[in-house]
């Protein structure tokens, strides 16, 4: 188990500070403010991208190929002649959205198997966790590839791929903290009051464990974000011609003498991205250390 993710976990959870109080926590913290403002922001371009652009996504300027930025193109233009502001905008959509959906299929299928392994144990809890380090033995790159080589490049596919590379990892941290709380005597008295298993499970374990997977799925969607530019960068991401991050990367990085911020600006879009989901998940992780 993550070690950072350790303090989380503490006797059953008890509600010692209402939600304003907790509110109130989370904006005195500078990391989470840091976080949710990049995040903010991106979620605002990705609602309102469609009425703020100035032209098509695919929309191609006669003459106007590698353009460096300028009044008419702020970003400068592609390949083809499509302005690059324009396609980045655009484009935040997808890369809001997917991962977002990939770490929740992720955190379903994870948190599914590991709140079985962890519970059941014996043979049962041994062969799942095989199959999950088995999973795991594999690079994810390869993962997804293979997955994605499987099934065809689709923005389904490239979700479904995501998800089941990620779930494995989120199963053993599910499963890590079902091993500590399945002793705990909440969790006894429940037995002894004939409670079922699903009851046990998801009204006394899951919600003891919600906050350490909470911020390791804002970590993961981070990881997923990076994974999916990573995809386009590869050719097999979201298909063409709806913009992808990663594939405007891949297609301006010959460029780069002639216009850097042609790969420059779609990369500092999805490092942003990425360190907004990170600084919001360490905030939140921080917060909670410091609630207990």
């Amino acid at each position: 188990m993550d070690q950072s993710l350790e303090p989380v976990l503490s006797q059953p959870v008890i509600q010692k500070k209402n939600l304003w109080q907790r509110v109130f926590a989370l904006r005195r913290n500078l990391t989470v403010l840091l976080g949710a403002s990049i995040l903010i922001f991106w979620v605002i371009i990705a609602i309102f991208a469609p009425s703020i652009v100035p032209y098509g996504i695919n929309e191609m300027a006669s003459g106007q190929v590698w353009k460096s930025p300028s009044v008419e193109h702020p970003f400068g233009t592609d390949n083809l002649g499509r302005d690059i502001f324009t396609r980045v905008l655009i484009g935040a959509r997808q890369m809001v959205v997917l991962p977002a959906l990939s770490v929740s299929l992720a955190v379903i299928i994870g948190t599914s198997i590991g709140l079985l392994s962890g519970y059941r144990g014996g043979w049962v809890d041994e062969i799942i966790m095989r199959v999950m380090d088995a999973v795991m033995a594999f690079p994810v790159l390869m993962l997804y590839l293979m997955i994605i080589a499987a099934v065809g490049a689709s923005v389904v596919n490239v979700v479904i791929a995501v998800a089941v590379a990620t779930a494995p990892a989120i199963s053993r941290l599910v499963r890590g903290l079902v091993l500590d709380l399945r002793s705990r005597e909440f969790v006894a008295a429940a037995r002894m009051r004939g409670e079922p298993t699903s009851y046990i499970l998801f009204r006394e374990i899951l919600p003891n464990a919600i906050n350490p997977i909470m911020v390791d799925a804002l970590v993961r969607i981070g990881y997923a974000s990076f994974s999916i530019s990573a995809l386009g960068f590869l050719g097999l991401g979201v298909p063409p011609p709806n913009p992808d991050w990663g594939g405007m990367v891949s297609e301006a990085r010959n460029a780069l003498i002639i216009t850097p911020t042609a790969p420059l600006l779609p990369a500092l879009a999805i490092a942003s991205l990425v360190i907004g989901f990170n600084l919001l998940a360490d905030g939140l992780s921080e917060v909670m250390r410091t609630e207990r």
